[in-house]
Formats: C-alpha cells, structure tokens, sequence
C-alpha cells in the first residue's frame, strides 16, 4: 500500500508523525482531530477523489492554510488538484518519483510551514 509505504519512509526520518487515513470519506475526520501540518493526498482513491476531499479541507477553519501534497500516477491531473487546494500551498508530485523525493518534499513543505509559525509567533508575542 502506497500509504503505509510513504508513512513508514517518514517516519524513519525521525523528524515526522505520520497519520493514515485510507478512507476518503473519514479524512476531513482524521485531519480535523490530527491537525497535521501538511496534508499528503492521494487524487485516485475509491468511492471519492482527493480533489473533494482538498476541497473540503481548504473550507476547515483549522486546516486551510495547511500545505497539501497531491500525489497522482496522472500528471494531466495536476492542474485541477492545484484549482481544487484553492489558495492554500500546493504541491504535485507524480506517482513513480524516488521516495527521496516524496521525503525531500513533505521536508521542504514542513520547513517552510513551521518557519511561517515562527515569525508568527514571533510577531504576536513582541
């Protein structure tokens, strides 16, 4: 499983917790109680596409600022993932990339969140 395959390669990093939702209809669930600080969603899952479930956590108060990761064997998809993240950050990465690579990105993203956390806090407490 794809899933468990990319949680297991974060979380050996060292640096992540990893939360997976497999089923489509229970993510905003997931992400609404994990409050993850970014998102990795599949487009293609069953009963229900990634971009509906994007769609819905760019409406959560909580989450829609929270960078997302599509991931997609069809990169003709990109494009309406991007429409569907709405303003949030959005990333596109292909089914087929090295694992390296899927790591380096959730890295980058993650850094970038947390720096943005920091100037925040940085700015309200002085």
């Amino acid at each position: 499983m794809v899933g468990q395959f990319v949680q297991d390669a974060l979380e050996r990093t060292g640096e992540f917790i990893v939360k997976t939702e497999t089923d489509p209809f229970a993510a905003l669930d997931t992400a609404r109680a994990f409050r993850p600080d970014v998102l990795f969603i599949d487009i293609n899952m069953p009963g229900r596409d990634g971009l509906a479930v994007a769609r819905q956590i760019r409406q959560e108060p909580w989450l829609r600022h929270r960078p997302i990761i599509f991931f997609s064997g069809m990169s003709e998809k990109a494009e309406a993932a991007l429409k569907a993240a709405g303003d949030g950050p959005t990333e596109f990465l292909q089914k087929g990339v090295p694992l390296s690579v899927i790591v380096e990105t959730v890295q980058r993203v993650a850094s970038e969140r947390l720096q943005l956390y920091k100037a925040f806090r940085t700015a309200v407490v002085h």
